[in-house]
């Protein structure tokens, strides 16, 4: 996370903002609610020490952030041909204003153990 970052000044239009970086999790760890804790663990974060949270997203991703209080600001689709790229790479750009008192929502799916 890092305050005053080009992604933060462009969807904020320059307000202050935290940035929460690119987030993964590995394919066989997926559906078991491991992104949502790690956005939570951010936000709590953010939220103590940030007036805004801005991020980017995949389309596979978009609900897990809007589920976290995230709004959509912009989204931005584009062509690579140049680099071999047959499809246009989609990438969602959002927003979450601070929630007094921390409210986020992780969500852990309990059915399936972790290995």
């Amino acid at each position: 996370m890092e305050s005053g970052s080009f992604l933060a000044n462009k969807l904020t239009r320059g307000l202050a903002a935290k940035v929460l970086d690119f987030l993964t999790v590995a394919p066989p760890y997926q559906r078991r609610g491991i992104a949502s804790l790690l956005i939570a663990s951010g936000i709590k974060i953010t939220d103590a020490n940030g007036p805004r949270t801005a991020l980017m997203s995949s389309p596979t991703a978009l609900k897990v952030y809007q589920r976290q209080g995230f709004e959509l600001v912009r989204t931005v689709s584009a062509a690579y041909p140049q680099y071999g790229g047959t499809l246009p790479v989609v990438t969602h750009f959002l927003v979450r204003q601070p929630v007094p008192g921390g409210s986020v929502k992780p969500a852990i799916d309990h059915r399936t153990p972790y290995q």
